[in-house]
């Protein structure tokens, strides 16, 4: 009899644990949108080269690249427009396939064309270190793949010496986000300001208040796209203080401050977590999940206590 009131003692406490975490997790998920407050921004802002936080969170939430690193290091690395990744023997060559499902914001798919546009930009600015040409390769048709399953061509980037400059070219294809070549040709000048940012990340510019503020929403882009806050605001404050005041009365997920004094004023506050971000600090709420990196990833911004 009393075995028998401990297992069911034991089995009730594992029920009433069970319940618990999922309540717990039910109430993590329920965030749907997150604001972030960062310093004014200029209304010539361009988000793919300046070193601006809204810049930062606009390209890392709108536009995606071909792989992701950790922070740890280059030894961990995950696929993410590429499908494939392939180096050849004597490390000079290094391959690229798309994924044959990514589709930027527009719903056009991504091709191999696009991803040279893009490669070829990051290189013209010194990011891809050891590459001296990229080009697009289509392997010959077989009449079966023709007629079951279109032939996808391969992006080569040629010119690394061994396998360390491999190694270290990962590092920066991380940080060279992918873009529609069609959409960039077609704004010319204005690509890259405003709304005119087309990519394949989780997020499109929904709306730009110039000076003031601006919206990112969610899209559905096919296999890239995680579940996650469905709306993201980025809201500029010239007072960095009255950002703190935000982020303590629940308006504000995250503040991008220099603000030496915002920043000592967050420290006392047992509310409030500091973190060194690039050249700004980054101040957010207790429990808020955000990761200083470039790219950020705003793929699963949420609450856990």
């Amino acid at each position: 009899m009393i075995r028998f009131v401990k297992r069911a003692f034991c089995l009730l406490r594992r029920t009433l644990v069970i319940a618990l975490l999922s309540e717990a997790v039910a109430l993590v998920g329920l965030a749907e949108s997150v604001s972030i407050g960062v310093p004014d921004f200029p209304k010539d802002l361009e988000y793919l080269d300046s070193r601006h936080p809204l810049a930062l969170i606009a390209r890392s939430a709108v536009l995606a690249p071909m792989i992701e690193v950790s922070p740890a290091g280059t030894t961990s690395l995950r696929l993410r427009l590429a499908a494939q990744m392939v180096t050849s023997a004597d490390h000079r060559t290094l391959s690229l396939l798309v994924q044959r499902e990514a589709h930027f914001q527009n719903g056009r798919s991504v091709s191999a064309e696009d991803i040279a546009y893009a490669l070829g930009r990051c290189r013209e600015k010194g990011r891809l270190p050891g590459v001296v040409e990229i080009s697009v390769r289509t392997p010959p048709s077989t009449a079966r793949a023709s007629l079951l399953t279109p032939v996808q061509s391969w992006v080569d980037l040629r010119g690394m010496a061994d396998a360390a400059q491999v190694k270290t070219l990962l590092a920066a294809l991380a940080q060279c986000p992918i873009f529609e070549k069609k959409s960039a040709q077609l704004f010319g000048v204005d690509f890259g300001h405003g709304t005119n940012l087309v990519g394949s990340g989780p997020f499109r510019l929904r709306e730009y208040r110039s000076g003031r503020e601006v919206v990112l929403s969610r899209v559905s882009s096919g296999v890239l796209d995680r579940e996650g806050a469905a709306q993201i605001t980025l809201r500029a404050f010239s007072d960095a203080r009255q950002g703190v005041t935000a982020l303590r009365v629940g308006t504000l997920d995250a503040l991008f401050t220099k603000d030496p004094l915002a920043v000592e004023k967050s420290r006392g506050d047992a509310t409030l977590v500091v973190r060194e971000c690039g050249e700004y600090q980054m101040i957010i709420r207790r429990g808020f999940t955000l990761t200083c990196a470039d790219p950020l990833d705003l793929s699963d911004l949420r609450y856990v206590f």
